[in-house]
């Protein structure tokens, strides 16, 4: 049995991943990423832009659509959405990035005119904020038809390299690659164990508020979720952190304290 379990950006729900990710970058046409080169003894990143084709933003589209209806099947605590994505669960959100917003200005930090996020007025843009963080993946960002990703080469076996791991995946496959079977996929879901009564009470959870490596609703899902289970939610989104941990452990051991008098 867990007692409790601290969390940076949890990479996890890998199989409704491509479509929460499409529902928050699916407006952007450009990936931002990096690319790794030596020099000498050292390595240098390199930015990189790329316009997304038009062939993947076709793709995008497609698992978009699909996103509300994960939402409105499996939120907790009335959360919902519209199918335009909007609803209650995107102004949940936008409240989350509002008051890690206020929290970052309370430290001396400026929030940027461009960023979306008006604290006068206590709004969000959120499309705009995420164009102000901008997008890093391409679509499909997790399960992707070529298998060239990470979450690919985990769902492998002791025979196969990379598998798919979703239908939308395995329908647009453009290298006839195979599914990996239900057990592992449910197995690596996080949110099919929260009601398991070995799941830790206590849970921290940190995820950058310009975090691109998964959707904020990843996160959010599994805050709530863990909730509407009974258990003690300690959630954030950090401002201006990226995809990264362990960056405020005076505060992780403030809350380890707490938890254990």
């Amino acid at each position: 049995r867990i007692f409790a379990a601290s969390c940076y950006c949890p990479i996890t729900n890998l199989e409704n991943s491509d479509t929460a990710y499409e529902w928050q970058y699916g407006h952007l046409d450009r990936q931002h990423g990096h690319r790794w080169e030596q020099d000498g003894d050292h390595w240098k990143v390199t930015p990189v832009v790329n316009r997304i084709p038009e062939e993947r933003m076709a793709l995008s589209a497609l698992l978009r659509r699909a996103f509300p209806d994960y939402i409105n099947r499996t939120a907790p605590h009335g959360l919902t959405m519209k199918e335009d994505g909007t609803g209650s669960f995107a102004e949940h959100l936008k409240h989350l990035i509002l008051d890690s917003a206020k929290i970052a200005v309370q430290s001396g930090t400026e929030i940027p005119s461009g960023s979306g996020v008006d604290l006068s007025a206590g709004t969000v843009d959120f499309p705009k904020y995420c164009t102000y963080i901008t997008r890093m993946k391409m679509p499909c960002a997790f399960d992707d038809p070529e298998l060239h990703t990470y979450e690919n080469d985990l769902f492998g076996s002791d025979t196969v390299d990379k598998r798919h791991f979703t239908q939308f995946g395995l329908e647009h496959s453009r290298c006839g690659g195979e599914c990996a079977p239900d057990e592992p996929v449910f197995l690596m879901n996080a949110m099919n164990f929260i009601r398991h009564k070995g799941c830790a009470q206590h849970w921290r959870i940190r995820h950058g508020a310009a975090d691109r490596d998964t959707s904020f609703a990843i996160p959010v899902l599994l805050a709530e979720g863990l909730r509407d289970a009974g258990k003690t939610v300690d959630f954030r989104l950090p401002w201006g952190v990226p995809h990264s941990g362990d960056y405020d452990l005076p505060e992780l051991f403030a809350w380890i304290d707490r938890i254990c008098r």
